[in-house]
C-alpha cells in the first residue's frame, strides 16, 4: 500500500459509515413505520399491521446496525493507525499540514486560508509529506 492509499483510509472508512448509519436510519423507520406529521406538538402516528414485514424490517435493521459498527471500529482503528504515523514525521509543519489533510478531512483551501499559504505551497508541502508517510511505511515493512 503506498502512502496516499494508507492516508485516505480514513476518509473512506468515514463516507462507507455516514452511508451505514443512512441505511440504519432508513430501516429503522421501516421497522418501526412510524411516519412524523408536521408541528412542534405532534406525535408520531403508527400505520402498520403487518407484523411480518415489520420483522424482516427488523432483522434487517439489526444487521445494518452491526455492519455500522463493525465500519465503526475499522473507521477509529484506521485513524488511530494513520494518528500515529502522521506523529512521527519530523518536520512539525508538514506533520500538521497532514494532519489537517487526511486526519480532519480539509481541503488544500481550508488549510492554507487561516496561514496565508498558497495552493502551491498545499501541494508541495503534501508532496512532503507523502514522501516522508513513505518513508515510515517502507521502515514499518522492513522491521517485518
Amino acid at each position: 500500500m503506498n502512502a496516499r492509499e494508507f492516508l485516505e483510509q480514513p476518509r473512506r472508512l468515514k463516507e462507507q459509515l455516514e452511508k451505514a448509519d443512512m441505511e440504519v436510519d432508513y430501516l429503522k423507520s421501516l421497522a418501526e413505520r412510524v411516519t412524523v406529521p408536521f408541528g412542534p406538538e405532534s406525535q408520531p402516528v403508527t400505520h402498520t399491521t403487518n407484523v411480518s414485514a415489520m420483522q424482516d424490517a427488523a432483522i434487517k435493521l439489526s444487521e445494518a446496525r452491526e455492519k455500522a459498527a463493525r465500519i465503526r471500529e475499522e473507521y477509529c482503528e484506521t485513524v488511530w493507525d494513520v494518528g500515529l504515523l502522521i506523529q512521527r514525521i519530523q518536520n512539525e509543519t508538514v506533520r500538521d499540514f497532514m494532519a489537517a489533510r487526511y486526519l480532519d478531512f480539509k481541503t488544500h483551501a481550508q488549510i492554507a486560508a487561516p496561514k496565508h499559504y498558497s495552493r502551491s505551497w498545499c501541494r508541495k508541502t503534501q508532496g512532503r509529506g507523502l514522501v516522508a508517510v513513505q518513508a515510515l511505511l517502507d521502515e514499518e515493512k522492513a522491521k517485518v
